[in-house]
């Protein structure tokens, strides 16, 4: 998550975030995806939805056919995948990547998470005191 998160930096996680609503896309969420044997876990950006049909094609994303315009992300991107790739989201399937597109592993190499994988929201970055700030949801 670079350029958006650090190593070292310490995050307040909503747990109660998704007991009362359904995630938002652009939210920065922590999670534990499937297949994942060491339960490892991860603060990716949530980029599709239940339904959405995602597609890579030329380090570019396109969510139900409209690019993805992520101003947060490096210039020099490389998604990292040689071919278009197509993803369709069934119900409780959600999308996510990381905002080190070269350096994450996300979605693209775990596959989708459901609701029930997605710990939290990460809402407010804590420590160190001098980075202290609210995190944006980005706005598609």
């Amino acid at each position: 998550m670079n350029n958006t998160l650090e190593t070292g930096q310490y995050l307040y996680i909503n747990k109660l975030a998704y007991l009362t609503r359904e995630p938002t896309r652009g939210e920065i969420v922590v999670l534990i995806f499937p297949g994942n044997p060491e339960k490892k876990k991860f603060v990716k950006r949530l980029i599709g939805l239940p339904g959405d049909k995602i597609q890579i094609i030329n380090n570019k994303i396109f969510i139900n056919h409209q690019e993805l315009i992520e101003s947060y992300l490096s210039s020099d991107l490389n998604l990292n995948i040689d071919q278009a790739k197509t993803i369709e989201l069934k119900q409780d399937e959600y999308f996510l990547m990381g905002d080190n597109r070269d350096g994450s592993n996300d979605s693209r190499v775990w596959g989708s998470a459901n609701k029930k994988h997605l710990i939290g929201k990460a809402s407010t970055i804590l420590y160190p005191l001098s980075q202290i700030q609210i995190l944006k949801t980005a706005n598609y």
